[in-house]
């Protein structure tokens, strides 16, 4: 499916005061992030090579002004995170488990919102689950960092939350510093 890196990953902490400087560092109309002084170019190659995901292929699709979308993917936007976790420890791997899983990822991990669960723009995501590696996830998720950053940045400090992927942030700031 293209997203095998992200079971690789065992992250157990993450410091507050880092992720807000680290977002507040982030030129998200350059993208580029400040790290230890000097300024190093985001791409959507750099977030590949970090979460283990394609950086290369189709633009994931993304939610157009009057789309229609499939009942079934309607049905997954009312769907908790561990209705999701049921639906892919279920033992079939169909495209019910292809959506669930790459949904879960998104909110979970590369692309959270501050709802507990999927958010409308995740589900044209998941329409067209029959090979989802032949799309550029880094992209995607590179452009979802620069918008909820640029957001972050844009609501003040009194803004508790911020969905972006902090976890590319943090191991971005350690792997691109040297």
């Amino acid at each position: 499916m293209g997203f095998g890196g992200l079971l690789h990953i065992d992250c157990k902490f993450m410091g507050l005061d880092i992720i807000k400087q680290l977002a507040l560092d982030f030129d998200c109309f350059r993208r580029r992030a400040l790290l230890w002084g000097r300024y190093v170019q985001v791409t959507a190659r750099d977030v590949g090579y970090v979460l283990g995901i394609p950086a290369h292929g189709k633009p994931v699709p993304r939610l157009e002004k009057k789309q229609k979308l499939p009942v079934d993917v309607q049905q997954l936007s009312k769907v908790s995170l561990p209705s999701l976790e049921d639906i892919m420890m279920g033992g079939r791997v169909d495209s019910q488990f292809r959506r669930s899983f790459i949904l879960y990822a998104l909110a979970v991990l590369l692309c959270p919102t501050s709802q507990i669960g999927p958010a409308p723009k995740h589900l044209p995501c998941i329409v067209d689950v029959t090979n989802p590696a032949e799309y550029n996830w880094a992209q995607f998720v590179l452009d979802w960092l620069c918008e909820d950053i640029q957001s972050f940045k844009g609501d003040g400090v009194g803004k508790k939350s911020m969905g972006a992927c902090i976890y590319f942030l943090m191991v971005g700031n350690f792997l691109f510093a040297n």
